[in-house]
Parts: C-alpha cells; sequence; structure tokens
C-alpha cells in the first residue's frame, strides 16, 4: 500500500553561533530536522552543517548505494543536508508502513579533521520510533525515540557513520510526526589563559568543573513564543541565547545582555531550563550578578536547554539571611507565592508566621495546576464550589471566597486533611495535616511510598489517622531527630514541603 505523503512547509533550521568563553572545553550544537508530512512517520531529515566548526566535515554516500534510492539528497542555500524519504528518486511517494523496519547502515559520515579525538553524542526531541547509532562502534544515541547517555569517539583524522533506522510497530496509524535531532561535538580546547599565574579560570561557572560548561546556541523558534514560560505574569524578554548543557551542575552561571533591560527597569533576569514534557520553561531560584551575568541554583539536577529572560515578579523585602531564601527565589520565580503587598511589587513574605489552612490548600492547588495547558485539579466556579463544600463543611459558609474554589478542588479530589466536618479555613494548620495533604498530592503521581516514622524520636506522638497516608520525600524532621506533628507549619516550612511536591511529584 502506498501511502499519500501531504507535506508541510519545511520548517527553517538555523547554524547554531558558538561563543568563546575561554572555557576548558567547547560544545558545538547542530540540528538535524524532521519535517512535518501525513504518514506513519516523517519522511524528511535535514542536516544543518554548522559554519563555526571548521574542525568536522560531512560526507553523503556515493550515488547507488544500497537503500539510498528510497529518497532524494539535496542542498539548502545555508549549506545543510536535506534527506527526503516521501518520495524517491523515480518521483513516486513512498512511506514507512506498520510493522516493518527501515534501516541506513550509514546516512551520512563525519569526518574529524584534526590531530585529536573528537567526542560526539546525537539526541532526539519529539521523534517516535527511531533509532541513532554511531556506526563505527555500535554505540546508541537514541533507542526507540529515547535518548541514552553514551557519548562517541571519532578517532583525530578518522571518520565514523551515522547508522538510522525505524522501528514501525504493528498498531501504528497515519500520522503527524514532527521532531528535531541535535548533534553534539564536545572536544579540548585552548583556555586561552597564558599569564602563567596558575589561574585556569575553572571557576567562572561558579562551581562548575571542566567538561561541564555551556556554550550558546539556537534553539527552535517555538520555544520562545508567548506562553511558553510558567510565569505569574504575560509577556517576557529573551535576554540571552538558549544554551545547551550536557551535565547537570550545583549552580549555572549564564551571560546576558544587560543593554536590552535598560528600557524595561521593571524587569529582573532569571533563568529558565525547558521541560522537554510540557515543552515549557521553568524557573530556577536566580541571582543577579555582576558584568551580565545570573547564577541559577539547579536543584533538581537539570540538564538540556537553559535561557535568561526579563519577568516581572514581587520583590520582598524580608527574606535576606533566611535559611528559606532560595526556596523563596525558586516559588517567586514559578508564580506560587505572593507575599503581602507594601508598595507595587515591594512585599513582605513573612516566612515565620504560621500559615493557615486556607493559605496552605490555595498554594498547593497552585502547584498542582501550574501548567496551564494540563491542569491537574478542577477549576469550578463560585457556586459550583460552595455547593461541593456544603456536602463536606459544616463551617462551609466560613471558607473565604478567595480560597473556595481551592478548597472545593482538593476536598473534591480526597486531597485536604480536616475532621469532624470542619474545615476550619483560618486557623494554622499543623505538621502533620500539612504533610498529609503534601503526601496525597504526590501520590497522584508516583507509588505511595510510606514514611519510615520510626526515624523520629517522638512517632508515638503522630495520630494514628494520619499514619498509612505519610509519604517519603515529602517532609522532614528538624535537628533534634523530632517530627512534631502537632505543631504549627511556618510559611517557610510549608514552601519548603510544596518544593518537594513540585519536584519530586509533578517532576518538573
Amino acid at each position: 500500500m502506498k501511502l499519500n505523503l501531504k507535506q508541510k512547509n519545511k520548517r527553517k533550521t538555523e547554524s547554531f553561533v558558538i561563543f568563546a568563553y575561554l572555557f576548558v572545553f567547547s560544545l558545538f550544537i547542530f540540528s538535524v530536522n524532521i519535517s512535518t508530512v501525513n504518514c506513519v512517520v516523517a519522511g524528511e531529515i535535514r542536516v544543518a552543517i554548522p559554519k563555526d566548526a571548521p574542525f568536522i566535515k560531512f560526507h553523503l554516500n556515493p550515488p547507488g548505494t544500497l537503500g539510498y534510492d528510497d529518497f532524494v539528497v539535496s542542498f539548502n542555500s545555508d549549506g545543510s543536508m536535506l534527506f527526503d524519504f516521501s518520495r524517491g528518486v523515480d518521483g513516486k511517494s513512498y512511506g514507512f508502513q506498520p510493522n516493518s523496519r527501515y534501516e541506513w547502515a550509514a546516512l551520512f559520515y563525519i569526518e574529524n579533521l584534526e590531530d585529536k579525538p573528537l567526542d560526539y553524542k546525537i539526541m532526539n526531541q519529539g521523534l517516535k520510533y527511531i533509532g541513532v547509532e554511531d556506526g563505527t562502534t555500535g554505540i546508541p544515541f537514541i533507542i526507540n525515540g529515547e535518548n541514552q547517555k553514551e557519548w562517541a569517539t571519532i578517532n583525530a583524522k578518522g571518520k565514523t557513520y551515522i547508522k538510522v533506522y525505524f522501528e514501525i510497530p504493528a498498531e501504528a496509524t497515519l500520522e503527524t510526526i514532527e521532531g528535531t535531532l541535535f548533534i553534539l561535538f564536545d572536544r579540548p580546547e585552548d583556555n586561552g589563559d597564558n599569564n602563567d599565574d596558575g589561574d585556569d579560570d575553572s571557576d567562572f561557572n561558579n562551581g562548575s568543573t571542566p567538561g561541564e560548561i555551556i556554550y550558546s546556541s539556537s534553539i527552535d523558534k517555538i520555544k520562545l513564543l508567548d506562553g511558553a514560560l510558567i510565569d505569574r505574569m504575560f509577556g517576557y524578554i529573551s535576554l540571552s541565547e538558549p544554551v545547551y548543557l550536557t551535565k547537570a551542575t550545583p549552580k549555572i552561571t549564564l551571560v546576558y545582555d544587560k543593554e536590552v533591560l535598560q528600557p524595561n527597569s521593571k524587569r529582573v533576569p532569571r533563568v529558565y531550563y525547558w521541560n522537554e514534557e510540557i515543552e515549557k520553561w521553568i524557573a530556577l531560584a536566580s541571582y543577579e550578578k555582576e558584568n551580565g551575568q545570573v547564577e541559577a541554583i539547579n536543584d533538581g539536577e537539570y540538564q538540556g536547554w537553559f535561557n535568561v529572560f526579563g519577568i516581572i515578579e514581587p520583590k520582598f523585602l524580608d527574606v535576606n539571611d533566611h535559611w528559606a531564601e532560595p526556596v523563596v527565589n525558586r516559588m517567586n520565580g514559578l508564580g506560587i507565592v505572593e507575599g503581602y503587598p507594601e508598595d507595587g511589587l515591594l512585599r513582605y513574605i513573612k516566612l515565620d508566621q504560621n500559615i493557615t489552612r486556607a493559605e496552605f490548600t490555595s498554594l498547593l492547588y497552585r502547584i498542582l495546576n501550574i501548567n496551564p495547558d494540563r491542569p491537574i485539579l478542577e477549576k469550578y466556579t463560585l457556586q459550583e464550589a460552595r455547593n461541593i463544600l456544603a456536602e463536606y463543611y459544616l463551617d462551609a459558609g466560613e471558607i473565604p471566597e478567595w480560597v473556595v474554589s481551592d478548597v472545593a478542588a482538593l476536598t473534591k479530589e480526597g486531597l485536604t486533611a480536616s475532621g469532624n466536618q470542619q474545615f476550619i479555613a483560618n486557623e494554622p494548620i499543623t505538621r502533620v495535616e500539612a504533610a498529609v495533604m503534601a503526601s496525597k498530592a504526590l501520590a497522584l503521581f508516583k507509588e505511595h511510598q510510606p514514611l519510615d516514622l520510626s526515624v523520629f524520636n517522638d512517632a508515638k506522638d503522630i495520630p494514628d489517622w494520619s499514619r498509612n497516608s505519610l509519604a517519603k520525600g515529602v517532609i522532614a524532621g528538624y535537628p533534634d531527630g523530632t517530627f512534631r506533628p502537632d505543631e504549627f507549619l511556618t510559611r517557610a516550612e510549608a514552601l519548603t514541603v510544596l518544593k518537594r511536591v513540585f519536584i519530586n511529584g509533578l517532576g518538573f
């Protein structure tokens, strides 16, 4: 059976720009783009050859090579190679059929022009069914669309060839497949420090070690559209070129364009990372430094694409030197915490104040519905929420209007911790009540792992009603080994608990 392939306009793939930052290692990136066609799997591979990487050269197989009559090879004005699988050299329509394997043992070659080895790997973004290997060593880069961690090496003055295959399952149907392959090169580079003072500039990246250096590069424009940021306020300014980090480091330092911020004085620089699963930029705790640098805390051990954006956010006046400042910084960037207004964006957050049940419920609702494209909880109108709460709580009428919808959503999902049919919205929440709510939220995303209560010196004080609900990875005890279940939770402790749900539960 022949598939009638209908191609959409090909997306432009830009060559990446390499910035020399006097680092110990260089990372060169270019893209291989699979465009959209209506068939089981996409029929086009585009290889953008970077102009700023003179140490490599690409070669096509000669005409007549086995399998090459299945597609047409052409070159674009920017020098990129285009492999079109949607039609053969005879001009007829082709397509990948279900329950079939299509393999090209040597789709193209990469030649290392230098007198030293060159490390590289290929990564996938969005493509199903594809596998990619280093044809010389057999090292797999991608298996069934999933990226692997291995790097391969091209010997000095040597060549390697790229094996590409598609494993189409029997249940595959006609569909539109779109995605991008990135090829990353990692090679030793002179760091440019010739002053013999013993300083190798290794602290430039604030804690990063050689080999973990980031270089600026271009990225799909779709990732810079409005709505691509997880943010509280609409609109943003991109302050740098996106960069790709191949290894997770505790801290990341990026350079941004300070001049762009001058006419936008209300905006501050913040580092974001690109979450492939939800296709959004997500904020990290960030600190503006001198010389157009911003440092971010990589608390989720993220790797991949990062960028600096100029955003509008509150500034909290009472967080300096507080142990929870990094947590507040992150949650501020995510738009989870607002604080108490003082003067416009200047606010107080009152970290050591006890948090009420209404406030904690509202913050947990924001965490679970942080992605507007994929909300976890229902959004109820005021009247719908009132009707729901009347079924559960005798004091439903006393729940403040600003939190009614949030309480109704969590109650309907079974995520609240209340007794005696009372919600008591304006009372402080206890540590065990908050831990139960956070544990139930965590169970929405991963299998429940019970908290080992024996590690707490006061385990006997933990109420029976809560024991089976408490989950590992939600709340930690105090330095003296106590849980203190009946003590009230402070706002600082609450934000810490909620950040654990955000990272350990949602996986963001």
